[in-house]
Formats: C-alpha cells, sequence, structure tokens
C-alpha cells in the first residue's frame, strides 16, 4: 500500500498558542506550555523558561516569545495561533487567539465565508480573479515569484499536486472533510492548469467546499503536518488547571 510522504527534511516542528493583547497592550500567549516540540513523543514535562521575545517584520507583525527547554537544551518560538515558521503570512483565516475571521463587504456587513484573503491563499484568490503580484518588489509589495511559491505551497497543502500520491490525497480529503472525487477534480484542474489563473481558480474551488469554523485551524494544521509543509505540531490551549497539549506528528487523529 501507499503511504504518505513523510516531512520534508527541511520541514520543522513547531509549537503553537493563543496570543492576546495584555495589560501592556503587547501580545501575550494565554497558556505557559509545559513541553517542548522535542518532547512530542514524550509524557513528561520539560523545565522551560523565557529565553526573549523575537522581532518580526512580517507574519503576525508583532515580537513572538522564544523559549528554552532545559531538558532538551533546546530553544523555541511559540506561534500565534494560524501562523508558522517562515510565514509571512497567515495559513489559516483565523485571529491570533484562535477566532474564525470572516469576509467583510464593502458596507461593512459580514459575510460568513472565511478571509482567506489574510492568508498565503491570497495568492490563489487574486490569481484565479487575474490579477498577478508585481515583477518588482518595491520593499512593501510581496512579488511574482512569490505569488507563484505560494500557489505551490496551497497546493501542496490541498492534495492538489501531482507528487500527491493517492494515498495522501485520500487522507487529505478526509481531514479536510471534502469529497474525495471534488478533490481529484480539482487536482486534475490545477495539474492540466495553463496558467497562473486556472491554478488559482483550483484551488479557490477547493477553499469554497471547507465548512467555517474553529476547526478549520486543526484541519489545516493537519494538512501541513500530513503534506509534509513542516513536521510535528504541538497546540497549546488553556485547559482546567494547566495548558491542554494536542500534537499534530503523524496520519490519523491528534493526540493530546
Amino acid at each position: 500500500m501507499e503511504t504518505y510522504p513523510g516531512p520534508q527534511p527541511n520541514a520543522r516542528p513547531f509549537a503553537t498558542a493563543p496570543y492576546s493583547l495584555s495589560d501592556s497592550g503587547l501580545p501575550t500567549p494565554l497558556v505557559q506550555p509545559w513541553s517542548c516540540p522535542e518532547a512530542c513523543g514524550e509524557s513528561g514535562d520539560c523545565a522551560i523558561r523565557l529565553h526573549h521575545r523575537r522581532e518580526r517584520k512580517t507574519g503576525p507583525g508583532f515580537p513572538l516569545l522564544v523559549l528554552h527547554c532545559r531538558t532538551h537544551q533546546h530553544a523555541f518560538t511559540l506561534y500565534p495561533l494560524g501562523h508558522a515558521p517562515y510565514g509571512r503570512l497567515a495559513f489559516a483565516p483565523v485571529s491570533c487567539d484562535g477566532e474564525l475571521l470572516h469576509r467583510q463587504e464593502a458596507q461593512g456587513a459580514r459575510d460568513r465565508g472565511p478571509c482567506w484573503q489574510v492568508t498565503l491563499f491570497l495568492a490563489a484568490l487574486q490569481a484565479a480573479s487575474g490579477h498577478p503580484w508585481p515583477r518588482d518588489s518595491d520593499g512593501i509589495q510581496m512579488i511574482w515569484d512569490t505569488q507563484l511559491v505560494h500557489l505551490a505551497t496551497c497546493a501542496k497543502a490541498l492534495g492538489l499536486s501531482k507528487e500527491t500520491p493517492p494515498r495522501l490525497g485520500e487522507q487529505l480529503a478526509q481531514r479536510l472533510d471534502v469529497p474525495r472525487l471534488a478533490l481529484l477534480d480539482a487536482a486534475r484542474a490545477y495539474q492540466q492548469a495553463r496558467g497562473y489563473r486556472e491554478q488559482g481558480r483550483a484551488i479557490e474551488s477547493v477553499l469554497a467546499r471547507l465548512r467555517p469554523g474553529r476547526c478549520l485551524l486543526e484541519q489545516l494544521l493537519g494538512c501541513g503536518v500530513l503534506s509534509g509543509l513542516w513536521g510535528p505540531v504541538v497546540r497549546w490551549e488553556p485547559g482546567p488547571t494547566r495548558a491542554r497539549r494536542t500534537v499534530f506528528c503523524e496520519p490519523g487523529t491528534p493526540r493530546t
């Protein structure tokens, strides 16, 4: 039986948690992790302390907490929900504390659809509308080459690229709660696309089938692990007595 490919050699594990404004006005994690990503296969606690805050020019746009684990001699960044390492944009349409972000109509009325425009899927939406990114950068705008990279990343996450083996495609369809035939049709459209616009439309067709809700973040986290975009992910949430840990590290249901 064909199995899913493991994470790429440079696929990094990471930890993520909800961030919220503190009394000082600085976004701060709502939980204190008791283990590091290196310990995702272990049940014991780690000795973790604050290391520093790391400035970010892109991504969430505010300093992120960097923690140090004395048990494993490992420093790691605690990313806000919806963000991943090296990401200039979020991968999920949620706020830093995990609330689903909705589209806004011109008049300001709330639409029920997720706000994919704040994520890396923006590249696909603008491609589908025939809006290529500029060829040259002014230091602020993202460029054409970046749009193509984001298109390929979106396709990989959703199982549309030609490198996606059948078994992985089935797992991604199940994770996204999308009919397998619909994902196969979108994959065929993406792989046979004659340009960036048709690629964007194929990706957009899958986004339109995703159900809005808090589970969307977990679905996309799981897809990133399955498709090899990143390694094991430790998600932290507030619990009754201490932080609750959910680990995404292999096909199937994440474990706590």
